[in-house]
């Protein structure tokens, strides 16, 4: 029925608006120029795929100029509706109240540094100088990250590149696409430092005067495009740069809910947040980690997505989450038959358990992993091991472990945790809508039936 409506509004818009031309300026950097002074880059791929694309809504790009702008004359036209829409623009709190943006991602970056060979100390920034582009979100990033810098302001990246070749100042910071770029091209005498801090997003930016409904249109041209092998080929030959449906999950091992096994993801969580990824057009990548390591990485906003997590108001302080829960899950004692002592338990630190096993008399001893909990339980090195009914069972079975457990602890809440950025934000409303769509089609109990569990929707109080 929304398809309907959708495709119903863009008759009676193509009708009213039989064509609507929205102009552009190119920035003057490697975005849109190569370094013949070609209008070939990244930008302008991406205008002219858009163009072709939204012909059928009788939409198109135009450049008003074809005149290389610095990102502030850009912005300034914007504000004044001089020109429509800017392909490449970062959101921050002061661009949304100027301007519009699509939810959905062109690519994705991260800060970056680039310095002469011979100085690339990064343990003091006391005194030094950094580059950077006058109202960038970067230049914000740069000043959080590198207190003790002197920051130099400059209106383009080139004039930065400049004054750093000539030693007049020690760093240019800036993203890792467009500084990986300039590390080519002076391979000789510049160093590419890749610093791992927060990704961040850039979009197609519009005017406050551009209809939302145009914006929507942009939105589900980019959610088409990013399914076709057109959108891979975009990034050919460009570095430093994450596709805009790369979507990233930081994990552990922790079956039956997420797993790696011979070279591939599994688990009953993992599966459904997958499904409701690639209807939204993304695609899901993954990386192994220790639980401390997933946390630091939520908390530096480096990963987008925590998966099976339970909420706490610690946690809800750097993570948006979905709104209902995409499991359930019971806390139980595993012990090892035969063994009568009940005075060593095993947990993970950093897990959120219930405030029952805080108060328990046991001895508690923290373990790296689940699994590893499961081994020493099976030596005897503790004598019980706190951990989710099914988790713990599979474990069991993989290592013949002649185990019983305790009566249900607490049953348990796991949600999805996104990152604190505005696609975190997109992205929980979404997951939770299709969430909510999966509890009534069927897909949870067909992903739940392929691991022989059963679905069940408990009332967690």
């Amino acid at each position: 029925m929304k398809k309907l409506i959708f495709l119903f509004f863009i008759i009676i818009y193509n009708m009213v608006y039989f064509s609507l031309t929205l102009y552009t300026y190119p920035q003057d950097n490697v975005k849109f120029f190569d370094e013949k002074g070609q209008l070939t880059g990244i930008s302008h791929k991406f205008v002219e795929i858009l163009n072709e694309r939204l012909k059928k809504y009788n939409i198109k790009i135009k450049y008003k100029s074809t005149y290389p702008k610095n990102l502030s004359e850009i912005l300034s036209a914007l504000e004044k509706d001089e020109i429509q829409t800017f392909i490449g623009l970062a959101k921050n709190e002061e661009r949304l109240k100027k301007f519009k943006f699509t939810n959905y991602p062109l690519w994705s970056v991260r800060l970056a540094l680039l310095s002469k060979k011979k100085n690339i100390n990064l343990s003091n920034f006391k005194r030094k100088k950094i580059g950077v582009i006058t109202n960038s979100k970067t230049a914000k990033l740069s000043k959080m990250y590198f207190k003790d810098a002197t920051f130099i302001e400059f209106n383009n990246i080139s004039k930065a590149i400049e004054n750093l070749l000539n030693n007049k100042i020690d760093f240019v910071s800036y993203n890792s696409f467009i500084l990986e770029y300039y590390q080519k091209l002076y391979q000789d005498n510049l160093k590419f430092i890749n610093i791992k801090t927060e990704k961040y997003r850039q979009y197609i930016a519009f005017s406050k005067n551009v209809d939302g409904k145009v914006i929507e249109i942009f939105d589900n041209v980019l959610k088409e495009l990013f399914n076709t092998n057109d959108f891979e080929k975009l990034f050919d030959n460009y570095y430093g740069i994450i596709p805009g449906n790369i979507v990233e999950l930081a994990s552990i091992q922790w079956p039956p809910y997420e797993y790696y096994e011979n070279g591939k993801w599994y688990g009953i969580d993992y599966e459904i947040l997958n499904i409701a990824l690639k209807e939204l057009g993304l695609k899901l990548v993954t990386y192994l980690y220790p639980w401390s390591r997933c946390i630091q990485l939520a908390k530096s906003k480096a990963t987008d997505i925590l998966l099976s997590l339970r909420k706490t108001k610690v946690r809800e302080q750097y993570l948006f989450f979905s709104s209902i829960p995409i499991s359930y899950g019971k806390d139980v004692y595993f012990f090892l038959k035969g063994n009568p002592y009940r005075n060593i338990a095993g947990y993970i630190k950093g897990y959120a358990y219930p405030k029952e096993f805080f108060k328990s008399p046991y001895k508690k001893v923290p373990v790296d992993s689940d699994e590893r909990g499961m081994i020493l339980l099976s030596q005897k090195r503790i004598d019980l091991f706190i951990t989710n009914l099914y988790v713990g069972l599979f474990y069991a079975n993989k290592y013949k472990i002649d185990v019983e457990y305790s009566k249900t602890i607490k049953e348990q809440e796991y949600y999805v945790g996104f990152s604190k950025t505005y696609f975190g934000k997109f992205l929980s409303e979404q997951i939770t809508k299709l969430l909510e769509r999966f509890r009534k089609d069927e897909t949870y109990k067909k992903v739940y039936e392929k691991y022989n569990i059963p679905w069940e929707e408990l009332n967690v109080k």
